[in-house]
């Protein structure tokens, strides 16, 4: 069973939602990830793979291991990305959902986490960053 987060709203809280679009979506506005009914947090990674081998024998396994561990999951792999507006054309992105941001920042600063970035780092050039989903 998914847990769920009940939100109480008063008849002021109510009447100026209604009276603001903005405010209402704001107060509604937040995917919950589908693994516990929180509001879901991303890590988005733009990669550069240098050293294919042991990027997927080294640092796979256990990154993917460490994800799973604090709860989170690649949801996309993407690849042959042409920029339409701008220049930014990264060779790959992977968009990780995890349950919240309390969630991210356990398996980022997860001490098992340390030797495996260390291979990422030696293997590849990326830009990591965390955000959280606002529809």
């Amino acid at each position: 069973m998914v847990p769920t987060t009940a939100v109480s709203i008063s008849r002021t809280a109510d009447a100026k939602c209604c009276n603001d679009p903005l405010s209402l979506h704001r107060l509604w506005a937040g995917r919950t990830s589908k693994l516990t009914g929180l509001m879901a947090a991303y890590l988005l990674v733009d990669i550069t793979v240098h050293d294919r081998d042991s990027y997927i024998s080294e640092y796979l396994p256990p990154v993917d291991s460490l994800i799973a561990k604090h709860g989170g999951k690649v949801t996309h792999r993407i690849t042959g990305i042409e920029a339409l507006e701008g220049s930014w054309e990264p060779e790959r992105l992977l968009l990780i959902e995890f349950p919240d941001r309390a969630a991210v920042e356990a398996f980022w600063r997860d001490p098992d986490y340390e030797p495996v970035k260390e291979v990422r780092l030696r293997t590849a050039t990326s830009i990591i960053s965390l955000g959280e989903d606002q529809r």
